[in-house]
């Protein structure tokens, strides 16, 4: 119970901004930022994709999941 209540004590802002700093901590943590140059075509594709996966999820989707996604499908046929 004590719990809950520090919890009300808080701003909604203030808890979505908790969240969000700790999400990003751990995105730094787990992934690399790169640049890359995609075919126009191969946006549309993910695109697409990205489409699929929304209409059919409750949660965001980013093009960043949708390409990490797509490129760890390809690649499981390659030995590291």
């Amino acid at each position: 119970m004590i719990n809950h209540v520090t919890v009300l004590n808080y701003d909604c802002h203030q808890v979505i901004g908790m969240i969000l700093f700790l999400y990003q901590i751990d995105v730094q943590i787990l992934c690399d930022r790169i640049t890359v140059v995609i075919d126009t075509a191969n946006v549309r594709k993910l695109r697409n994709i990205q489409a699929k996966m929304i209409a059919t999820s409750p949660k965001s989707i980013s093009f960043s999941r949708v390409l990490n996604l797509v490129v760890s499908e390809g690649l499981k046929k390659y030995k590291a």
